[in-house]
């Protein structure tokens, strides 16, 4: 996929995915007025289509799965990807005990059925903390109930706040099981500061961490700023660890089953968001490109 003269995509802000045979990138136009979504299949080329709520790049969460591509937008617009844009009815579900309403987090979600997506949540002006399931079927879209971590089951030290709940960076589902990727400091905090932890965990149905896959921790006694961006792969076999900090050297890649770690050879201005179908998925500022397993480690 060639990127169009004046959409910018920003990475790791906004969501892209590869599903179907199909690509697509959220980006924006026109300094950030206008959020445009980018499909690419083998029959179509390139496609630019001009997403509802202008500005908000940053929190279109693009859903893939079974051969569906849908867009959530704000708390109360869904969008279902085909030839054009069909806006669903949307059913916000149970009340949230928030004065505010919801807020999306863009980023991308998987689902194996193509039905039920996790999607990542914003509450009063906080960091994308809460996970909601959306089921998407016919011409409605419903949210189900507020899932949330549990602060115990993590890293502490480090923390103004102990009881602070962190932050869910991106999360993989498959019916029941939950795998999540954590940062231990909300994004404004993480960006100039630093993150105290973040790792990789299977969740149960309640929200309780049940396994520790991959972690990091003590990052606030070492020297210099730590963090990383982490990014679920399409069938949820590896996190893509992107470094927030130039010193945080090149991407890596973990491998859930376990828990290994690989360093990425490909130039710096070249960055993976997905693995699909035995490729990696990449991108550079005017294109997508996609390389096999040994042109990448």
């Amino acid at each position: 996929m060639i990127i169009p003269d004046g959409v910018d995509v920003v990475f790791p802000d906004t969501a892209a995915a590869i599903d179907a045979g199909r690509a697509a990138l959220v980006g924006h136009r026109d300094g950030g007025e206008r959020t445009v979504l980018l499909v690419a299949d083998v029959e179509s080329g390139v496609r630019e289509l001009l997403l509802p709520d202008p500005g908000l790049f940053d929190r279109a969460a693009l859903l893939v799965g079974g051969g569906e591509l849908v867009v959530a937008m704000n708390h109360d617009r869904v969008l279902r990807v085909g030839a054009d844009l069909e806006e669903l009815l949307v059913d916000l579900g149970p009340d949230v005990p928030a004065p505010a309403p919801p807020v999306v987090a863009g980023w991308t979600a998987h689902s194996a059925d193509g039905r039920a997506w996790p999607v990542r949540q914003q509450f009063n002006h906080d960091e994308p903390r809460y996970l909601r399931d959306l089921v998407v079927d016919a011409g409605t879209a419903v949210y189900g109930d507020v899932l949330s971590l549990v602060a115990a089951d993590f890293p502490a030290a480090g923390q103004e706040d102990p009881d602070q709940l962190p932050d869910l960076g991106d999360v993989w589902t498959d019916g029941d099981e939950r795998v999540v990727f954590v940062v231990g400091r909300g994004l404004w905090a993480r960006r100039k500061h630093g993150v105290d932890f973040y790792g990789c965990y299977r969740l149960g149905p309640d929200g309780r961490v049940t396994a520790r896959i991959w972690e990091e921790t003590g990052l606030h006694e070492r020297s210099g700023k730590h963090g990383v961006d982490g990014r679920f792969t399409h069938g949820g076999e590896y996190v893509i660890l992107t470094p927030v900090f130039k010193s945080g050297g090149r991407q890596r890649v973990l491998r859930v089953a376990d828990g290994s770690v690989r360093t990425v050879g490909l130039p710096v201005t070249t960055h993976l968001f997905d693995h699909v179908a035995g490729f990696w998925w990449a991108r550079t500022e005017t294109e997508v490109l996609r390389y096999p397993d040994d042109e990448v480690f």
